[in-house]
């Protein structure tokens, strides 16, 4: 069946390559390529055929089927409609969809600029705007920040004009959202197209009258029996007889009925299920749900907010202690996805992460990465993958669904679980009095916009007469306010408990009293476990030092930073407790001294990121004797140079796994004993790296390495050939000369082959060639 499909669509695109040869002359080549690709996998399709009933096998026919299909839809589509529209209620999976299409190669392909916007029920026109320009033109970032409504309306049109882009708005609901955008969508010399998702075809129609509209129907009930079997029964399931079999799938089809055919709602039944693999308990999911089920019948049709009933229970169905790690992914913004490494700290800092969960030789990243694993596992997070397999977590970030998000926030309100406050221009803030909460400790969570300012920005944690004992306090904006509001005064009653402070996104802090004061304000925290003051101009190192308890703290700024020659080099020693530093990305100047930071004593260090020789002391590395992941630059010549690669080989000798680091001199050797357990390399920006020597014995378990605009390296080294773990090499950014030592334009093997030959991945430029 999927070689007839397959033969079919071959010469369906063919007949397009003729019939549309004036309108698709653009993207003759790729087509050709697909057409090419498909004639390959045809070729092994009469076997597979003959094995549907393998799981895999059919799996992969099913996605050849899909990729046939998907290819002739995309060049039927492109060019006949200004607009592309998918409509539908929550949970029937649009946005899924959407994705589809955005991430296909032929897309990618296609299309010589690819940005995506969430809009969701708040939005802000510049904002939005400046989203997707910075999807198109990333290199210009800091000058879009800095236009005004209608120079990014000028901009996007004559974007959209120069080259062939494809924007999607992801989930707009209403046409004001639209009419608060469209002016800058309506070049007529436009060769762009648009796609949107939402759940009223109104919004749709009114974008564009001549608009293509998919609107995806609810699955029928096999097809919703095969999603929740595909959700619930994992490849490996043991079952106990036949007769169990039989009664599951009765069981589990008049569980799925009460679905309606939303895909949503299915995953989440499939995700109580996957946990409880005996009939048993499937009996008694389908007792203990029954109401939860019932509630929730006909969502397909007209009571699509009955789906909660669903969302609560899997969330009361979740072990007790992922129900908090859940809960706090409620306090960052609608769609936006988080970044896995970052929320596992906050966790720990907030105590949610338990010591006890913790194995033989785990840390507490692994713990939380556990955690994380789980509540993917019942469907109830997106998530997205760290593309390097070595990397120390598996998920790169995560989000909710928008309604798995809505029921969070009602669940924390009812457990008291945050304070949320959102700033908006003109608004002043007042703390909750206790009589507004039942808990005297919470965590508070605010919102600010670019548009907000505040009368008094120099006062920093003011009580308000309020007896709260705050735990954590996140300030969460994509763009830095004005000035702080007057939440932050000069007591701090209300906030010396705190575990956790973020601060982020704001450079406003002007005023040397102004830097002495809130810094001041923050060394009173001596509880605090996490800091995070990231692209901020906030000096703040003379108040470290009291904060002994910090495991993660965070300084990352493309901000220069000065110190004054007072400050000690020696305020980060006594914070034994780090566990994960990033430091700034820019020099740190010292004023009046040449002395450098020392990182001596912080022997529980497991993160060290930018750092740089020319303002931290080289010979505390080798004390870092769990460091798992180290980012660095070498900026103070051959000298130095070796005394680094020593250390990192004392590092690397330890129980260290990772190590990503930045380079800069002429000769880099990789000694025979050296790097023993390094699993990922990446070598960036080497300006001045001619020569790379690998000596056989080197880096034994090494499995990815980056090469990227080192632009004066001559060749591989040779000793590549040696390193049999390597598993993947991404070339990005090198030479033409370069790249054609090992694959040239055409596809010969290059005269540098032969050291890479072994490797099952090569990349270069994005380009995979085996």
């Amino acid at each position: 069946m999927a070689e007839a499909i397959v033969s079919i669509v071959v010469g369906r695109l063919v007949d397009l390559l003729i019939e549309k040869a004036q309108i698709l002359h653009e993207v003759r080549d790729e087509i050709q390529r697909v057409v090419t690709e498909l004639m390959r996998m045809k070729t092994f399709l009469p076997d597979a055929d003959s094995r549907i009933d393998v799981e895999r096998i059919s799996i992969l026919l099913r996605d050849v089927r899909e990729l046939a299909y998907d290819a002739e839809h995309a060049v039927e589509t492109d060019d006949s409609y200004p607009l592309i529209s998918i409509c539908g209620m929550g949970g029937l999976g649009k946005t899924t969809l959407a994705q589809k299409i955005y991430n296909h190669s032929a897309i990618k392909t296609h299309f010589a600029g690819l940005a995506w916007v969430s809009i969701s029920q708040k939005w802000q026109t510049d904002r939005v705007l400046q989203r997707i320009l910075i999807c198109l033109a990333p290199e210009n970032r800091n000058s879009i920040l800095d236009m005004d409504t209608d120079e990014l309306v000028e901009y996007m049109l004559q974007i959209q004009e120069r080259k062939k882009c494809l924007i999607v708005l992801d989930d707009i609901w209403s046409t004001d959202a639209w009419d608060s955008l469209k002016a800058a969508f309506t070049s007529e010399k436009s060769v762009s197209k648009l796609m949107l998702t939402s759940r009223n075809v109104k919004v749709a129609e009114h974008v564009n009258p001549e608009g293509f509209i998919h609107q995806p129907e609810c699955l029928s009930a096999e097809q919703s029996w095969e999603l929740l079997k595909l959700k619930a029964l994992r490849t490996g399931d043991c079952l106990d007889n036949t007769r169990d079999v039989e009664r599951m799938e009765e069981i589990g089809r008049e569980m799925v009925e009460y679905c309606a055919g939303l895909p949503l709602a299915i995953i989440i039944l499939g995700g109580i299920l996957v946990t409880k693999p005996s009939l048993i308990e499937w009996e008694k999911v389908y007792r203990d749900g029954k109401s939860s089920l019932k509630a929730g019948k006909g969502l397909g049709e007209a009571y699509q907010r009955e789906i909660l009933s669903f969302l609560v229970w899997s969330y009361n169905d979740l072990p007790s202690q992922l129900k908090p790690c859940f809960l706090y992914l409620s306090k960052f913004g609608e769609d936006n996805w988080i970044k896995s490494e970052t929320l596992y700290h906050l966790w720990i800092a907030e105590g949610l992460v338990l010591s006890s969960d913790k194995r033989e030789g785990e840390t507490m990243i692994q713990v939380a990465e556990s955690y994380m694993g789980e509540l993917v596992h019942r469907s109830m997070v997106q998530e997205r993958f760290n593309d390097v397999e070595s990397a120390l977590t598996k998920f790169k970030a995560c989000s909710l669904h928008d309604l798995m998000r809505d029921m969070s926030l009602i669940q924390a309100k009812a457990e008291d679980f945050f304070d949320d406050t959102h700033f908006q221009s003109g608004n002043e803030f007042h703390l909750k009095s206790t009589a507004e909460s039942r808990s005297a400790y919470t965590r508070l969570v605010i919102h600010l916009d670019e548009e907000y300012s505040s009368k008094k920005a120099n006062s920093y944690f003011s009580k308000k007469g309020n007896k709260k004992r705050y735990r954590s306090m996140l300030f969460l904006g994509d763009f830095g306010p004005e000035s702080l509001p007057r939440a932050l005064g000069s007591h701090n009653a209300n906030f010396r408990f705190l575990k956790v402070f973020s601060l982020e996104n704001y450079t406003n802090f002007c005023g040397l009293f102004t830097h002495i004061n809130f810094g001041r304000a923050l060394g009173a925290l001596v509880y605090l476990r996490y800091l995070s003051l990231r692209d901020t101009n906030l000096l703040v190192f003379p108040s470290l030092k009291n904060l002994v308890l910090l495991q993660t703290l965070n300084l990352d700024t493309y901000k220069e930073i000065y110190v004054l020659p007072w400050l000690s080099r020696d305020v980060l020693v006594k914070l034994d407790c780090l566990r994960h530093l990033y430091l700034p990305k820019f020099k740190v100047q010292f004023l009046g001294s040449e002395s450098k930071f020392r990182f001596n004593g912080l022997s529980k260090l497991e993160t060290l990121e930018n750092f740089d020789t020319s303002w931290c002391e080289v010979k505390d590395l080798r004390e870092l004797i769990n460091l798992r992941k180290l980012r660095l630059t070498v900026a103070d010549g051959f000298d130095i140079l070796e005394e680094m690669m020593k250390n990192l080989g004392d590092i690397a000798s330890s129980t260290s796994s990772c190590l990503r680091d930045t380079f800069v001199g002429k000769e880099m050797v990789c000694s025979a004993t050296g790097f023993p357990k390094l699993v990922s390399l990446s070598l960036d920006k080497l300006e001045n790296l001619e020569r790379w020597r690998v000596e056989k014995g080197s880096m034994p378990v090494l499995s990815k390495l980056f090469i990227e605009r080192c632009e004066k390296l001559e060749e591989l080294p040779e000793g590549l050939m040696f390193l049999n773990s390597l598993r993947g090499l991404d070339i990005k950014g090198m030479p033409q000369d370069f790249n054609d030592r090992i694959i040239s334009e055409d596809g010969e093997e290059g005269p540098d082959f032969h050291k890479i030959s072994h490797v099952p991945r090569v990349g270069i430029d994005g380009e995979q060639y085996y």
